[in-house]
């Protein structure tokens, strides 16, 4: 900015003493009288030269300090986040629980250093002190095995024993607890049913874990800082071996026995992986050390060896009937599950129907008497995709007709129901179910439906008592004083008829 200035104050004085440059020779005149009048305009223009000068060094120290600020921070959240992590470079996390085995097999197929089974839980944790009780919430309640335990930094704290926890830093000062210290942990019991469904259970949803604070972890301790949630303040956190956790939620292997009819697998929710190699297993194995070097190469494991068990997908044949129902322990299949699901059924040249199955607390007559008893409690209702000619088709009515485009407020009956309930076609029939609430409320709903066909005594589908995904405690007892529900029922109200058909 000083050179133009310089330059445009010179090419005013120049056009001031209407100098003649053509008729001075080269060398001679010009470059001696071009430096002489560049020097003149610095010195006549030197307050706005100094003004600009200075006003490009703040600027320039403006932003090199910004620079020199944004580095440093940038550093020191990369240095925060590594401490926090240890070796951990990927985690695999699922909302459900699945087998504990899966880690190994995913550490052979990837040829990852390690692959660590782990129970991630959000909890809180409490102390009594004999005067008041000290409360930390959002805690991250972590059940680490060995191999775990190692990719963190925990500064040689050793993995916490038999009813034994490590604390964070912050959690720890928030308890006003130190080693020795009993404390309590209050989970949330694992549930395969979501609790704000039909069948999920309502009561007894915590458990308490009662532990002595083994050690508690320093504020530089990079384990004082693990949380998969990025965050510069420092999070809640304390530390569980995995087999006292696993053993407290009920999810440690089982062996068939006395104990239980069918072994159980233990399991678990999270894999904590590292794609560096300890030196006893880094030998002769160079190539597979970047193998987790993005993401591709955990997932294709994790591809590769899960079970439907392990993402809860039960498939149940029906060898009687022919065909396989694919159901889940969550009672509804999630869509990425469902569209899996018919995406192999279409690949295996199979067909499939999608099938909503739920329960009403009463089907009635809509004309019936306050006296009679033309209504049918606790009845099964599908929801079938006849708007698709090719399953439409396999279904034919009483009268021997197709099944006809059903409209929102239509339904068709089977043969034990319309018989029960006393209507025909073009009747009206009342309908009362539970509305799932956001908070585990079950309001109730009523609807009034007409009937558009009837099936026949011996229609195939409406007599298939797997038409019900398998509920333990509900679809294999015999008897509606058997069940074993979540819910109110009312039992003073079923009929003998409705107790036989069930």
């Amino acid at each position: 900015i000083s050179v133009f200035s310089g330059i445009a104050g010179t090419t005013a004085n120049i056009a001031d003493s209407e100098l003649d440059f053509h008729s001075s020779s080269p060398g001679s005149r010009l470059f001696p009288d071009m430096l002489r009048y560049i020097l003149q305009s610095a010195v006549y223009y030197r307050r706005i030269n100094f003004v600009v000068m200075l006003a490009v060094a703040i600027s320039t120290a403006v932003i090199g300090g910004s620079l020199i600020v944004g580095d440093s921070v940038r550093y020191s959240l990369r240095q925060m986040t590594l401490q926090r992590l240890g070796r951990i470079t990927h985690v695999a996390q699922a909302p459900t629980f699945f087998r504990q085995d899966l880690a190994a097999e995913v550490q052979k197929k990837s040829g990852a250093g390690t692959v660590a089974p782990a129970i991630l839980l959000t909890g809180s944790v409490e102390a009594h002190d004999g005067q008041s009780i000290h409360r930390a919430g959002s805690v991250t309640i972590a059940g680490i095995a060995d191999d775990g335990w190692s990719l963190l930094e925990t500064s040689d704290t050793p993995l916490p024993g038999d009813r034994e926890v490590v604390l964070g830093y912050r959690t720890a000062m928030e308890l006003h607890v130190k080693s020795g210290d009993t404390v309590s942990l209050w989970v949330e019991l694992p549930s395969s049913i979501p609790r704000d469904s039909l069948l999920g259970e309502r009561d007894e949803t915590t458990l308490e874990i009662q532990a002595t604070v083994s050690h508690v972890l320093s504020e530089s301790t990079g384990a004082s800082r693990f949380s998969l949630t990025p965050a510069q303040q420092l999070p809640y956190n304390a530390f569980l071996a995995l087999d006292t956790l696993q053993t407290a939620l009920g999810l440690e292997k089982i062996d068939a026995g006395r104990r239980s009819a069918v072994a159980k697998p233990a399991r678990i929710n999270a894999m904590l992986a590292s794609s560096e190699k300890t030196p006893d297993t880094a030998a002769g194995n160079s190539a597979a050390a970047g193998a987790l070097a993005d993401d591709s190469g955990l997932a294709e494991a994790i591809k590769s060896q899960i079970t439907p068990d392990d993402v809860g997908l039960r498939l149940r044949p029906i060898t009687d009937r022919g065909y396989i129902s694919a159901e889940s322990d969550r009672m509804i299949l999630p869509d990425p599950l469902s569209d899996a699901v018919l995406a192999a059924a279409e690949e295996l040249g199979l067909s499939a129907e999608p099938t909503l199955v739920y329960l009403a607390n009463e089907i009635a007559a809509a004309d019936r008497d306050s006296g009679d008893k033309r209504y049918s409690m606790y009845s099964i209702v599908a929801g079938i995709p006849f708007q698709d000619r090719q399953a439409s088709d396999s279904y034919r009515l009483r009268d021997g007709k197709p099944v006809p485009q059903l409209r929102d407020h239509d339904l068709l009956l089977s043969a034990w129901l319309a018989a029960d309930l006393q209507v025909d076609v073009g009747g009206t029939v009342k309908a009362r179910w539970h509305d799932v609430g956001s908070h585990g409320e079950l309001p109730e709903i009523e609807r009034d439906f007409t009937v558009q066909g009837i099936f026949p005594d011996d229609d195939p589908k409406t007599v298939d008592v797997n038409l019900t995904p398998h509920v333990p405690g509900i679809t294999d007892v015999e008897s509606f004083s058997d069940w074993n529900q979540p819910f109110e029922m009312e039992m003073s109200r079923i009929t003998e008829r409705d107790d036989a058909y069930w």
